[in-house]
């Protein structure tokens, strides 16, 4: 199944920040901004397939960014890891408060969901900030359908203190697909936990965030079915974060 990952990026340097050069290899999906100006943020979304490589740090995605007016230059950097990818940055040569010369560190997960990439200040005097660490456990499910599927068997179980929670869908390319969706949290439906209807055309998807803060079972409840004669398809993931 699929697996993605949204990147938040906030320049909050002097200088704007220009992509100079970048590879995409496996990755399915790998359109990094071309320019992040000063004082502003910008949004991508990563997609890779699970198992591309099982090489520990083998590069699979890459996006050089030079600060305009330097010479200053770092590296967003997707590394196989196992089944999955691991979202890094490389530094090089920046320096300043924080900045570990010529390291390579994780982009982790912050409480919005993203992997974020923060960097501030000037030339010779840069802070950053790599976002919040989270740990996580997903588990997913995934069928083809001619009418009606129920979702089975999609639960994390009330083993940690769950800060948040995820729900990604991903419809089946050249299918049109229904869904109804429900989160239960700890045997009641979340407060803001039903989605009650929506489709997917193609391989559209969608990611809903949940804030838990409880050490509480979590299951989505729920069916897809086809709205159309082409037949419905869909994988959804449940994705919870602890510390």
């Amino acid at each position: 199944m699929k697996q993605g990952r949204f990147l938040k990026l906030v320049n909050g340097t002097a200088y704007d920040w220009i992509r100079t050069d970048g590879q995409s290899c496996e990755m399915l999906t790998w359109n990094l901004p071309d320019r992040v100006k000063a004082g502003t943020e910008a949004f991508a979304y990563v997609e890779w397939e699970p198992g591309i490589k099982d090489s520990q740090g083998y590069l699979v995605g890459e996006a050089a960014y030079c600060l305009k007016g330097t010479e200053d230059i770092f590296r967003i950097q997707a590394g196989a890891e196992g089944n999955a990818v691991r979202l890094t940055v490389y530094y090089g040569d920046l320096t300043g408060k924080y900045i570990p010369q010529d390291a390579t560190v994780p982009l982790v997960i912050s409480r919005d969901g993203y992997a974020v990439f923060i960097l501030s200040g000037i030339h010779g005097d840069y802070a950053a900030a790599a976002g919040e660490e989270y740990k996580s456990e997903s588990i997913s499910w995934s069928a083809c359908t001619e009418g009606i599927s129920s979702i089975d068997n999609l639960c994390l179980y009330g083993t940690h203190l769950w800060e948040k929670c995820e729900i990604y869908l991903q419809g089946y390319e050249n299918k049109n697909t229904g869904c109804m969706i429900t989160l239960i949290s700890n045997g009641e439906i979340h407060k803001e936990g039903r989605v009650d209807w929506m489709e997917l055309v193609g391989t559209q998807s969608r990611t809903y965030s949940f804030e838990i803060h409880k050490k509480v079972s979590l299951v989505v409840a729920g069916y897809i079915s086809n709205p159309a004669i082409i037949g419905g398809g869909a994988s959804i993931t449940l994705t919870g974060f602890y510390k």
